[in-house]
C-alpha cells in the first residue's frame, strides 16, 4: 500500500464515521465501494515529484479540511499563477479564512506553498 492509499482510506473511514453514508441514503458498504476504484489506483502509485496546487484544489482543501488551514495558517497556490504575476493565497486572519493574491517577490514567506504529489483521474464507473 502506498502512503496515498493509506491516507485515502483514513479519510474514507472518517467520513463514514461522521455519517455521510446516511446523508447519501446508502449503506456504509455501498458508500465505501464508490471510493474503491480511487483507493485501488492509489495503491499502485509511487509519487516522487511535487506539483503546485491550483486555486480550485486549494479551495477544496480549505473548505473540506478547515482544521488543516488553521494548523498551517495559510498557503500560496502556485499552480494558478495569473498573467500579471500575482499568486492566489488562502490564509487565516482574525480566525476567518481569507482568499487573496500576493506578488511573487513580496515578503509573504510565512504562507508557504501548497503542493500535491500528483493529479489522477479515476473512473468511478466500471
Amino acid at each position: 500500500m502506498s502512503k496515498a492509499s493509506v491516507e485515502a482510506q483514513r479519510q474514507l473511514d472518517r467520513i463514514v464515521a461522521l455519517g455521510y453514508p446516511d446523508v447519501a441514503d446508502v449503506s456504509a458498504a455501498a458508500f465505501r465501494s464508490l471510493a474503491r476504484p480511487l483507493i485501488e489506483a492509489l495503491e499502485h502509485t509511487d509519487f516522487d515529484e511535487r506539483i503546485p496546487l491550483t486555486l480550485e484544489e486549494g479551495l477544496a482543501i480549505a473548505t473540506q479540511h478547515p482544521g488543516w488551514l488553521q494548523e498551517k495558517n495559510g498557503f500560496n497556490l502556485l499552480g494558478s499563477r495569473s498573467a500579471d504575476g500575482r499568486v492566489p493565497s488562502i490564509w487565516l486572519s482574525q480566525n476567518a479564512p481569507r482568499l487573496g493574491a500576493v506578488w511573487p517577490n513580496s515578503k509573504h514567506t510565512w504562507l508557504g506553498n501548497a503542493f500535491c504529489m500528483a493529479r489522477r483521474g479515476v473512473s468511478l464507473f466500471r
